[in-house]
């Protein structure tokens, strides 16, 4: 599952998730938009936030999960 679709499909905000990893919002905001690429350590600590739920791969290639 993408990150977009998981804040959906969980009903939270995206500044929600930016404090958990310790990113800022614009930078999180951006990259959801844009479809720009995590860095690795950011999209380990989004598979963290979630559980699992959007592993490291989908963070880093949300497009491939499509």
């Amino acid at each position: 599952m993408i990150l977009k679709d998981w804040l959906e499909k969980n009903n939270l905000k995206a500044y929600e998730i930016s404090k958990g990893i310790g990113i800022s919002q614009g930078t999180l905001y951006r990259n959801l938009k844009s479809g720009k690429k995590f860095r690795p350590e950011t999209c380990e600590k989004i598979e963290n936030f979630t559980k699992g739920e959007v592993d490291r791969v989908e963070a880093m290639w949300p497009e491939l999960s499509k």
